[in-house]
């Protein structure tokens, strides 16, 4: 079925009652939440008045510390933690789950269904996994090589991730990220050279 615009505000209504119920905040089309040591988001959207397409994130809580620090804005780390779901500037996080709901007049299970499908990917992907491991071990994910570096510096590999930092600058060059004119791995290479005297 299509919803016309008040069913759609009564969905989204729902899911942000449900999400703030079972833990979660929320900002715009975005509940989020820490679980352990991971910074968990769910990113929603509703296409052609008839599906709800969602996306379920995970990082690790630090990454977006290290992200700012690294990118000289550290001063982000004292904004509203909703900048780490919905910032332009936030570290990259891990995809565990993307797809679509069929929208009907259910609203209550839907929000039920997004909710507890992003408590239990989380926590079953954190029954699985350590962050850092996991992210030094997958090939394909957005910001890959980002991740990479920011898990190194995590987990004390500070020479690892300058060397990851050079060879990216070395074969692509500017990263996704920018500030002061200086790219994420510019950035990199002088925040490395507190560690390692590089």
């Amino acid at each position: 079925m299509k919803l016309d615009k008040s069913q759609q505000k009564e969905l989204f209504k729902t899911i942000k009652l449900y999400a703030k119920e079972n833990g979660y905040s929320f900002v715009g089309n975005t509940f989020y939440c820490f679980i352990e040591e991971a910074f968990v988001s769910c990113n929603f959207i509703i296409v052609n008045k008839e599906k709800l397409l969602y996306s379920i994130y995970i990082k690790n809580q630090d990454y977006d510390d290290i992200f700012w620090d690294v990118m000289n804005m550290s001063q982000n780390k004292n904004e509203k933690k909703s900048l780490r779901a919905i910032g332009a500037f936030k570290a990259p996080s891990v995809l565990l789950k993307d797809s679509e709901i069929i929208l009907t007049e259910d609203f209550e299970a839907h929000a039920q269904f997004l909710v507890e499908l992003a408590t239990e990917c989380s926590r079953e992907f954190l029954k699985q996994h350590n962050i850092d491991e996991y992210v030094l071990k997958i090939e394909d994910e957005y910001c890959l090589t980002i991740l990479k570096y920011l898990a190194y510096i995590h987990t004390g590999r500070y020479e690892e991730a300058d060397a990851l930092a050079q060879k990216e600058l070395d074969e692509n060059g500017p990263a996704y990220f920018g500030n002061e004119g200086k790219n994420f791995f510019e950035w990199a290479k002088i925040y490395d050279a507190k560690y390692i005297g590089a």
